[in-house]
């Protein structure tokens, strides 16, 4: 019986803790707005939106998933790709170094493209090729191309609203990260070959 009685006092006690230290984060949020209130109390975006189980708008969503990117809490590979985010352009690249078969053996594609969830508050993904090269095994680029307006440019739909970060992180994971390497692969490299094999049948 008294085992009981000092299970509920503790949980009480951890209840009651838990609820001054939510009023202390809203308070600091209020006061000082989120990146300060992040650097006052050493949490990230994600920890703050589920302690306080904010409404997660897509600013937020862009926000969550950038900075989970650049502090390791959601996967930076992908297949061949390497995913890295940039906080001062607000910007999640894909790249990779690799040798698709597409071309012959002593040349090397390197690819980056832009495909930033929710970018500037937007309900879906733009994904751009940022650069593309040919690298032969001089080190020489034979051929390089960069986004040419809508020609190297999708966009990505779907989910748009999310009620908590594990919902939005399981977006992150199951559409996402699939549904933009199909986007690069199966869509915007074909374009690019395609415009690579002229730009290079008339250099011979």
């Amino acid at each position: 019986m008294n085992l009981n009685k000092n299970i509920k006092r503790v949980l009480r006690e951890e209840s009651s803790g838990m609820e001054k230290f939510k009023n202390k984060v809203q308070k600091y949020l209020g006061k000082n707005g989120l990146r300060e209130t992040k650097k006052i109390l050493g949490l990230s975006t994600a920890e703050i939106t589920k302690l306080l189980d904010l409404y997660i708008d897509l600013n937020l969503a862009n926000d969550i998933l950038l900075e989970s990117i650049q502090n390791g809490k959601l996967p930076t590979k992908y297949k061949e790709y390497t995913i890295f985010g940039s906080a001062m352009e607000g910007i999640v690249y894909w790249a990779t170094i690799t040798k698709t078969g597409r071309f012959p053996d002593n040349l090397t594609e390197r690819i980056d493209f832009v495909a930033t969830p929710f970018w500037d508050g937007h309900d879906f993904t733009p994904i751009e090729l940022d650069y593309y090269t040919l690298v032969g095994e001089d080190g020489r680029s034979v051929f390089d191309t960069h986004s040419e307006g809508s020609m190297f440019y999708r966009t990505l739909e779907g989910q748009s609203e999310f009620d908590n970060v594990d919902e939005l992180f399981a977006w992150y994971h199951e559409f996402y990260l699939p549904e933009v390497y199909s986007m690069i692969v199966d869509t915007i490299l074909p374009r690019v070959y395609q415009y690579a094999d002229w730009e290079l049948s008339n250099k011979r």
